[in-house]
């Protein structure tokens, strides 16, 4: 039975998943409002022209705008929006791959390109415990098939894993284990890493 909190949760990632420009209004106010409260004193950012005098040739500078750490940090995204956005660009490129003949160099191309953007996630590193147990589970999937000839079985089961995590902005435990569930059930191993240690036995 779902509680009150459960509700709570699922509305946020429901509104978070297709955010308006409302919420992404919100978001920018928030944080700038936090920045300006706990940045002491401001730096600021100028953007500047470089103007020719076309009848004397001579140049000059014109400050075109001005800004604050706060506004910088304001106009930016949420970490786990620019994350989720990043897997939905990882999702089109399996797509891509998919869509090529396993027999055709193009494929392993293509799917070089789809393991490298996975091993790009790692800068998302510390947006919460829950993203940093996910981009875990990943570094382990591309520590095992990273060298390995990819076929089409596992480009599937990777697609899933994918649009399990697309579909949740704030990865919860039940959605991590999802998660990991379909790579195993898929045939990834999220144990080869250990299988180089040694046992002190």
């Amino acid at each position: 039975m779902k509680t009150f909190a459960d509700k709570d949760i699922e509305e946020n990632e429901g509104l978070l998943r297709k955010p308006s420009t409302w919420l992404r209004q919100r978001i920018k106010e928030d944080t700038k409002q936090r920045v300006t409260d706990h940045v002491e004193p401001e730096s600021e950012v100028a953007v500047v022209a470089v103007v020719t005098n076309p009848g004397t040739d001579t140049k000059g500078v014109v400050e075109v705008a001005k800004y604050t750490a706060s506004d910088l940090y304001g106009f930016s995204q949420a970490p786990v929006i620019d994350f989720n956005n990043a897997v939905c660009g990882i999702l089109g490129e399996l797509e891509k791959v998919r869509g090529i003949p396993e027999a055709d160099l193009e494929f392993e191309v293509q799917a070089g390109y789809m393991w490298r953007s996975v091993e790009n996630l790692q800068r998302y590193l510390g947006t919460s415990s829950s993203h940093d147990e996910a981009l875990s589970i990943l570094q382990q999937v591309c520590f095992a098939e990273r060298a390995r000839p990819f076929d089409g079985q596992k480009l599937d089961v990777l697609f899933c894993a994918f649009v399990v995590l697309r579909g949740n902005v704030f990865l919860s435990e039940a959605v991590l284990d999802e998660f990991a569930d379909v790579l195993e059930e898929g045939g990834f191993d999220l144990n080869a890493p250990m299988a180089f240690v040694k046992s002190p036995l």
